[in-house]
């Protein structure tokens, strides 16, 4: 237990650290905004590239990795969906207060994810975190966008023409432009070609390094507090689902299928992580109930700090 709290504590204190400095004003806020463009789009790919490229990856894990993560995404979706006509009925939970459920339960936040990766299981565990994220993004993504079309606010949806179709293709066509994606195949496409030039191998290095940082002050900064007082059924729900549920449901397929050791471990640490900061947007963006999904956001990532390390010590 005291080894996974001490990996684990600096990542808290960084995510501490970006709350604090946020709200003390030490920065101003168009801060914000750019130095989460820059972790996004240069340095976090960065580090995709700089691990994928030099990881040593077996085709075999490839096969059994995929399965675990999307099947266990697409089992949690189902069955959360087939739960909604209850919820509905019962009067707690709305359409756009599902779909910042669905996306609570089935996202987790990339930067934590990789940095808790690094801190307990080094360079192999950071490789397998990107392969994982490779296979989530795609597929949480348009399951999001999906629900977010079909049970969001037709009102506080930002249509275009062509209107729910529009929408989806403009997200599938996002989805192949997103740039974890690209970075972790071309991170691949580096490694079948046997590593990173001389030059672009150490500059990749040296960007990804700052990302892990940046990142997580980043989340920090985007805690959004006020919601959390307004704590309802759904917000209980999808911390619930998301911290404690899905870990479990990954951990039995992982059984199921044979997938154990590093593998195994890295794929019910993402799933006990809590939910990407990038949902309120989506949530905002295509009518789901954006304030639900900010304190969903925030209450996953202050609890997962006593979840996680208990989900961790279940593996053992």
């Amino acid at each position: 237990m005291l080894p996974i709290l001490a990996a684990l504590a600096p990542i808290a204190s960084l995510i501490l650290l970006g709350a604090v400095l946020k709200r003390s004003a030490f920065l101003p806020d168009s801060f914000w905004p750019s130095c989460e463009r820059l972790v996004y789009f240069l340095l976090f790919p960065s580090l995709l590239v700089a691990t994928l490229a030099t990881a040593e990856l077996r085709a075999a894990e490839l096969g059994p990795l995929l399965l675990v993560q999307a099947g266990s995404t697409l089992a949690v979706s189902a069955a959360l969906l087939a739960a909604r006509p209850l919820l509905a009925r019962l009067g707690s939970v709305s359409g756009p207060s599902f779909t910042s459920v669905l996306q609570g339960a089935i996202r987790f936040n990339t930067y934590v994810a990789l940095a808790a990766c690094a801190a307990l299981h080094g360079p192999a565990g950071v490789a397998l975190c990107a392969l994982a994220l490779a296979i989530q993004v795609p597929i949480a993504n348009v399951i999001c966008v999906w629900a977010l079309v079909r049970y969001g606010d037709a009102a506080g949806r930002a249509q275009g023409p062509g209107g729910e179709r529009s929408q989806l293709r403009a997200t599938v066509a996002a989805v192949a432009r997103n740039p974890m994606i690209l970075s972790c195949l071309a991170g691949m496409a580096l490694n079948l070609a046997g590593g990173p030039p001389p030059v672009l191998g150490p500059v990749m290095d040296i960007l990804g390094k700052a990302s892990l940082p940046l990142g997580l002050i980043a989340v920090g900064a985007g805690l959004t507090f006020a919601g959390v007082r307004l704590a309802g059924v759904a917000l209980h729900l999808s911390v619930a689902v998301k911290l404690l549920a899905v870990p479990a449901v990954v951990a039995l397929l992982a059984r199921a299928t044979g997938v154990d050791g590093l593998a195994a471990d890295i794929l019910v640490l993402a799933a006990g992580l809590p939910t990407a900061s990038v949902t309120y947007i989506l949530a905002r963006q295509l009518g789901g109930d954006a304030p639900l999904m900010a304190a969903i956001a925030t209450l996953q990532t202050i609890l997962a700090a006593a979840t996680l390390p208990l989900v961790l010590m279940s593996l053992t």
